[in-house]
């Protein structure tokens, strides 16, 4: 259920209250460049053999931020779908990214 807050739109209550946890620790300087939805390219578009446009393949990070010279990609989960599966492996392989799942 998505929460409307003073900081934006959450797809949840958990992504919200992790929001609260981050968002001061960036003020302190403990995290920097704390960033929400952030969008990833996975793969390009084509086109099928019918010459028909397929689109791109993102994944949407719910927060990304750098703790020291590491950068955190991190998602809330409640479910953890098919679709988010396959593209947490596909973050790994192609971008060499690790999820942090909270």
């Amino acid at each position: 259920k998505k929460i409307d807050t003073e900081d934006g739109v959450f797809d949840s209550l958990k992504e919200y209250r992790r929001w609260l946890v981050l968002k001061p620790m960036a003020a302190s300087g403990e995290i920097r460049d704390l960033q929400r939805q952030v969008r990833f390219k996975l793969l390009d578009q084509q086109r099928d053999k019918d010459g028909k446009l397929l689109r791109g393949l993102y994944y949407v990070a719910d927060f990304v931020y750098f703790k020291g010279e590491e950068q955190i990609v991190e998602d809330v989960k409640g479910d953890k779908t098919e679709a988010y599966q396959i593209k947490k492996k596909l973050m790994l392989k192609i971008l060499g990214i690790t999820i942090k799942e909270t």
